[in-house]
């Protein structure tokens, strides 16, 4: 009985560990007068987990969610991309197929995002910038019927240097 109890519980304590463990990673693809390119890269880092991991499109979603800041590395001021003027109180998301993309063991998801100058406040001015993302899944109330398990962390990536 001793041993049934205790291989029962290093089960529950190795399904516990085994949960995919995910890196966010940004990098500059191209810029403009009025919009700087992001490539977003999430890898699962995990050997044995997939992860279904939701990317919101919708500006005012987007918001509530991710957070860029941009820094100045001479003033240590700091700047923030609001993408829309409203903010959605998120209620309930349904993640689909059409809204999210599965992660699976080692491998990584891609998305493009376009950041509107405009839209950073206050305005960059001319100087050099440490720009950085965070995400935060943990409030959101994200729900699916798709039967894998989702992203409901938070994360933050690595920082890019901007030079405006």
């Amino acid at each position: 009985m001793t041993k049934k109890l205790l291989l029962v519980l290093l089960f529950f304590i190795f399904c516990e560990n085994c949960k995919a463990q995910l890196e966010l990673h940004i990098q500059e693809l191209n810029r403009s007068e009025n919009a700087i390119n992001l490539e977003i890269e999430i890898k699962n880092t995990s050997q044995t987990d997939s992860v279904l991991f939701y990317f919101p499109r919708d500006e005012s979603v987007f918001m509530s969610l991710i957070n860029i800041v941009f820094k100045n590395k001479e003033t240590g001021k700091i700047h923030e991309y609001w993408p829309s003027d409203e903010i959605l109180d998120i209620d309930r998301l349904f993640v689909t197929k059409n809204n999210s993309v599965l992660i699976l063991p080692d491998c990584t998801g891609k998305f493009q995002q376009e950041i509107r100058l405009k839209r950073i406040f206050p305005y960059l001015e001319k100087s050099k910038y440490s720009m950085s993302m965070q995400l935060s899944y943990e409030y959101g109330n994200l729900e699916t019927d798709l039967g894998c398990k989702l992203f409901t962390g938070a994360m933050k990536s690595n920082s890019i240097e901007i030079n405006r």
